[in-house]
């Protein structure tokens, strides 16, 4: 499943041709970052957390095999492969 592309954001909804993403809030304060991504389909999967960057509206998450930035805009969202520059 390629993630990676230009998102029609309506409300929490990212929307991809027939691929649908959710920001999520965790109900619960814990440790781990408070917006989370997930798969919806008919069913509702977990992706990742969404780690805040220092840019505003711009998150990272992984899907275990690549690292993605997030971009949320107000009517749209982008998400691109995530580089780090090895030392």
């Amino acid at each position: 499943m390629d993630l990676i592309g230009d998102y029609v954001r309506i409300g929490s909804k990212l929307v991809k041709d027939n691929l649908t993403l959710l920001v999520r809030e965790r109900k619960k304060k814990s440790k781990k970052p408070k917006l989370f991504l997930a798969f919806y389909n008919e069913r509702f999967k977990y992706l990742s957390s969404l780690f805040p960057t220092e840019e505003e509206n711009f998150y990272l998450f992984d899907d275990r095999k690549n690292s993605y930035l997030l971009e949320l805009r107000q009517t749209e969202a982008r998400i691109n492969l995530f580089l780090l520059d090895k030392v």
